[in-house]
């Protein structure tokens, strides 16, 4: 398990066992939903990865780029996989220069992302960046929420 958001089995193999911890997951690539706790078998092609995120929590993406740490972020997008009825979850945007150590000494900004589903509707919010220092997220120029189960997005 990396981190608490998504669950990415290390050995690229054609099958493997994995486990799902306790809630919803969905596949990155295919939106196949599992629910955990559970023990499920992750096949895919060689030159694939299995790649699972928790439902329920916003995942913060951002366009290819070669040097992603350095880049500007111009296109901040967030995937949105269903989540519990009534019940948020929430992820980080974390962001610093890239570059320097300055984010040792608070030179970082950090912006929550929340998620809430009441039936149909799905509320994605982005909070203000809590950080003196200045965030691409506030300024991106095009935010978008999409949902692998069709619901509307506001």
């Amino acid at each position: 398990i990396t981190g608490y958001n998504v669950v990415n089995p290390e050995d690229k193999v054609a099958s493997q066992a994995v486990w799902f911890p306790k809630g919803d997951w969905f596949d990155f690539f295919t939106g196949e939903s599992f629910t955990g706790p559970a023990e499920g078998i992750a096949a895919d092609p060689l030159d694939s990865f299995p790649l699972y995120v928790r439902g329920g929590v916003p995942l913060p993406m951002q366009a290819y780029t070669p040097r992603p740490g350095t880049a500007p972020l111009t296109d901040l997008v967030l995937r949105c996989y269903p989540g519990p009825d009534g019940q948020s979850g929430s992820s980080l945007v974390y962001e610093d220069d890239g570059v320097t150590r300055g984010y040792e000494h608070g030179e970082y900004a950090a912006t929550e992302l929340t998620y809430l589903r009441h039936g149909g509707e799905i509320t994605v919010s982005v909070a203000p960046t809590n950080s003196g220092v200045s965030s691409r997220v506030e300024s991106s120029t095009n935010s978008a929420c999409s949902t692998s189960c069709g619901s509307s997005v506001r």
